[in-house]
Formats: C-alpha cells, sequence, structure tokens
C-alpha cells in the first residue's frame, strides 16, 4: 500500500488536533489515567481523543499500517457528544473533523 491514503489520515488527525485546541478542548495536563472497563477509559470523551485515540492514529500513520488501530466510529462519537441530546455549537467543527477522520480511515480499512 502506497503512503497516500495515510497521509490522508495523518491530515485528518491533525484537523482534529487543530479544532480541539481552537475550541479549548486540547489539554496541557498530562495524560489522565483510563480504566480499560470504561466508555474511554473512565476519562473525557476529549481526554480519551487526545491521549488514547489520536496517539494510535499517529503511530499507524508511521507504520502505514491500521492492523493495530481498532476500528472506532469516532465521528458518531463526536456527534452523541456534541449534538445529541443537547447541541454544542461550537463543537460542530470539531464533530465533522471527526466524521472526515472516520471517514478517511474507513477508505483504508475498506
Amino acid at each position: 500500500m502506497t503512503s497516500q491514503p495515510f497521509e490522508k489520515i495523518a491530515l485528518a488527525a491533525r484537523v482534529v488536533e487543530e479544532e480541539m485546541k481552537r475550541v479549548g478542548y486540547w489539554s496541557a495536563e498530562p495524560c489522565p489515567e483510563f480504566n480499560p472497563n470504561e466508555l474511554y477509559g473512565g476519562a473525557t470523551f476529549e481526554s480519551w481523543l487526545q491521549f488514547e485515540y489520536l496517539p494510535k492514529v499517529s503511530r499507524a500513520v508511521e507504520v502505514l499500517s491500521l492492523v493495530d488501530l481498532p476500528q472506532y466510529r469516532v465521528g458518531l462519537a463526536a456527534l452523541r457528544q456534541y449534538d445529541y441530546h443537547s447541541s454544542i455549537p461550537e463543537a460542530h467543527i470539531l464533530m465533522s473533523a471527526c466524521f472526515e477522520l472516520e471517514r478517511v480511515l474507513d477508505a483504508v480499512h475498506a
């Protein structure tokens, strides 16, 4: 497989990171301890995204393989987080970025 699809994944992940920073969801605090038996490891969706999921995406891009990256509906998770029971308009661009990351990952998985 060429690296072009992985370049798209890297770009989509960077957009998610940049948007998290723009809306103030990116944390300068150290990574929380995750409990593998709880949703998002017992952390907030944003902490899980920053400290658990995006680093796994970065590692997958580095090795040009999605074998160790769980197929996760990160766009759907963002929708549930930001536009399900109540709407958080400032997070809608982040939600769209998560859907785009999910889309490019799905294209490589297919």
